[in-house]
C-alpha cells in the first residue's frame, strides 16, 4: 500500500529511527499502574497502521525500529502478522534494516504465533514483574485473581521457541515492591532472560523508604553484573 500524499516523510527531510504502534486498547489484565482504558475497545485500523509503517520507513535513515504495543497485541494477532510482513517487504524494497519488537503480557501467546515471530526474527518483550507475590500484587486478571501462574506456564513455551537474542523481560518496579526489586531481578535471570528492562512505575507516591530500598537493589544489581563480567 502506497502512503497518501500527506504521509510522505521523505518530503520533510526528517529521520524517524524509532516508532511505536499501539494497535489496540483491549487486554486480559487490569494492572494497577496501566494508563490505558482497556474497556474502550479501540483498535487501530490495519490500513492506517500500514501507512504509518510506510511513513516511518520512507523517512531518512537506514536503520529503523518498530515497536508494536497494545493493550495486548496478541488479541489482534492477524493485524500484528500483517504489519510485520509489510514492514519486512517495505524494508527490503528500500534496502533498510528494520528491527521489530512486540510487547505482551504473555497471557495469550500460542505456539504458532511464537513460531511466526521466530521465523521473522521479531523480538518479544514480556511484561513480568518478578516473583509471584510481586507480580500478582499489581498485575491481576480482568476477572480478578493473579496472572502469574498463566504467564509462568507460557514462559516455558516462549523459551522453547524463541532464541535468547530475541527475548526481553520488562520488569516493572512499583513502589510497594521496591524492597523486592533485586529478588525479582534475580528471579527473571533464573527463568532464562538475558535481557531485562527495568521500568520504574510513576504515578504512585514513592516514600523515602521506597527510594532507599530501590537504591539498595540497584547497588546489588550493579555488584552482581560486575562480578559476572569479571568471572
Amino acid at each position: 500500500m502506497s502512503p497518501s500524499p500527506v504521509l510522505q516523510a521523505g518530503a520533510f527531510k526528517k529521520e524517524i529511527s524509532r516508532f511505536k504502534l499501539a494497535i489496540n486498547s483491549g487486554c486480559p489484565l487490569r494492572c494497577e499502574y496501566c494508563f490505558i482504558d482497556k474497556e474502550a475497545g479501540e483498535v487501530l485500523p490495519l490500513g492506517l497502521a500500514l501507512k504509518a509503517v510506510d511513513f516511518a520507513l520512507d523517512s531518512l535513515g537506514e536503520d529503523k525500529k518498530l515497536l508494536i504495543y497494545g493493550g495486548e497485541p496478541f488479541l489482534e494477532f492477524p493485524s500484528v502478522r500483517s504489519i510485520i510482513l509489510h514492514a519486512r517487504r517495505r524494508g527490503a524494497i528500500l534496502k533498510k534494516t528494520v528491527s521489530i519488537s512486540v510487547a505482551t503480557s504473555g497471557i495469550l501467546v500460542k505456539k504458532d504465533q511464537l513460531s511466526f515471530l521466530r521465523d521473522q526474527e521479531v523480538q518479544l518483550a514480556v511484561s513480568i514483574d518478578g516473583r509471584q507475590a510481586s507480580h500478582d500484587r499489581v498485575r491481576p486478571l480482568k476477572g480478578g485473581g493473579g496472572s502469574f501462574r498463566k504467564i509462568r506456564q507460557n514462559i516455558d513455551l516462549i523459551m522453547d521457541i524463541l532464541p535468547q537474542r530475541n527475548l526481553i523481560a520488562l520488569l516493572g518496579v512499583h513502589p510497594s515492591q521496591a524492597a523486592a526489586f533485586f529478588s525479582n531481578y534475580e528471579y527473571l535471570l533464573s527463568l532464562g532472560f538475558d535481557s531485562i528492562n527495568i521500568e520504574v512505575i510513576h504515578g504512585f507516591p514513592w516514600t523515602s523508604d521506597n527510594f532507599r530500598d530501590f537504591r539498595c537493589g540497584l547497588e546489588r544489581m550493579n555488584s552482581y553484573m560486575l562480578e559476572a563480567v569479571a568471572s
